[in-house]
């Protein structure tokens, strides 16, 4: 039982780590679409927080870009 509740934890935290992991390096390799995924944005935890800011700075840097198109 203790296992089970364990790897379910785990897997709960992995989850919001693996998506702003995986839209960082979209980001980090040019593509400024990629700040938000709506998946995480209404956690109220540290993750949600994370999120927010993530998809706030990618905003932020591409902003410059779409005021010259």
């Amino acid at each position: 039982y203790t296992i089970g509740v364990v790897r379910f934890t785990l897997r709960e935290l992995k989850r919001p780590v693996d998506s702003i992991t995986e839209r960082m390096g979209r980001v980090a390799s040019g593509d400024l679409t990629a700040g938000n995924d709506g998946t995480t944005n209404s956690l109220r935890d540290e993750f949600g927080t994370l999120n927010r800011e993530f998809a706030a700075m990618v905003t932020t840097l591409s902003a410059p870009i779409h005021r010259t198109m």
